[in-house]
């Protein structure tokens, strides 16, 4: 009785939370792009705001004073798309995005752990008409203040992979997104020092976007450099068209979408039982997965490697076996894998 009282009470308190968050985000404040509005966190209280899109655009929302705030954004249809606690000014939050015209969003706010005061909260846009080109070879400078967003579009005429990347000693932070203003990628320090570098695979005839901006509330003078290189990322997305990797062989490997895998084959023809050894190299957080010829998984790793990569080595007998390579959380990028047998 004792323990179904338990249940029961856990029951009604999360169905009270979901009730008190659909009553919030129903009676949401409208927050108008380019307005501030001010107010006071309580302790552990949640504030919604609603946003509404009227052109397609680089959508910023962040608060300003001294209280250490939490942004959440959500889609209409309450679906988390972005997080983030330090992102603005000191302790403030803020959130970037590309926003579609006509789209809605919801914000919620609240005060970092158990954080209250006042605050202001401002929402403000940048229409991606004011875009800068960015074409291969391209390289420029300027200077970015606190909190400044430079956007440049990307026209690919075909496929291949897109490189930016900033040098220069302001710490920087690249975003690229696609012609659906969905992100694909993200870096602040895959570059030299603190700078940002990007791999962004593109397909022909396509719209891409990127957004440059400062670590936190870094400042300063940058250069931008893009770059071009054709390539052929093969087919090898299933254990069907896995690709063949040698011993000693070290081969890209090419994730172009989210959740994306890249197959390889490797056949240990060395009588007896062997170690081996296969593992990523690169600046992509990568997963790997061992499998024998009847498609039982034998090992998997996440960050055995060096730097986010990922590490096998197990015994094996003579037979055949497939790689899975994944990015880590639907990242994607380029990496190179590697085996030997000892």
């Amino acid at each position: 009785m004792k323990k179904s009282l338990f249940v029961l009470c856990i029951i009604l308190g999360l169905f009270l939370i979901i009730c008190g968050s659909l009553f919030a985000q129903q009676n949401a404040q409208e927050l108008r792009l380019g307005s501030i509005i001010t107010g006071n966190l309580s302790s552990n209280v949640d504030i919604w705001y609603r946003i509404n899109v009227t052109e397609n655009c680089l959508l910023s929302i962040e608060t300003l004073g001294n209280t250490d705030t939490y942004l959440e954004i959500y889609d209409s249809r309450i679906n988390l798309l972005l997080e983030n606690d330090d992102g603005g000014n000191g302790s403030n939050a803020r959130i970037d995005l590309l926003a579609a015209n006509g789209s809605s969003y919801f914000v919620k706010l609240r005060g970092f752990g158990d954080s209250s005061g006042p605050f202001r909260i401002l929402a403000d846009y940048t229409p991606l008409t004011n875009s800068a080109e960015l074409n291969a070879g391209s390289i420029l400078s300027g200077d970015l203040s606190t909190g400044q967003r430079q956007l440049y579009r990307v026209r690919s005429a075909r496929t291949g992979l897109f490189t930016v990347e900033t040098t220069g000693y302001m710490d920087t932070l690249l975003e690229a997104y696609d012609s659906q203003f969905s992100l694909i990628t993200s870096d602040d320090d895959s570059g030299e020092n603190n700078n940002a570098r990007i791999e962004l695979f593109t397909e022909a005839n396509q719209i891409y976007y990127v957004v440059l901006k400062g670590y936190g509330d870094s400042s300063g003078s940058y250069r931008l450099l893009a770059g071009f290189q054709d390539m052929s990322v093969g087919n090898n997305t299933s254990r069907s068209t896995a690709a063949t990797l040698n011993p000693g062989e070290e081969i890209s490997v090419f994730l172009t979408a989210a959740g994306q895998s890249r197959w390889f084959v490797y056949q240990v023809t060395r009588t007896g039982i062997i170690t081996f050894t296969v593992q990523t190299r690169g600046s992509i957080d990568t997963y790997l997965y061992l499998y024998d010829n009847n498609g039982n998984l034998l090992e998997e790793d996440d960050d055995s490697g060096d730097d986010y990569n990922a590490r096998i080595s197990t015994r094996l007998s003579a037979g055949t076996y497939y790689i899975e390579v994944r990015g880590y959380g639907g990242v994607t990028g380029r990496c190179t894998l590697y085996a030997e047998i000892r």
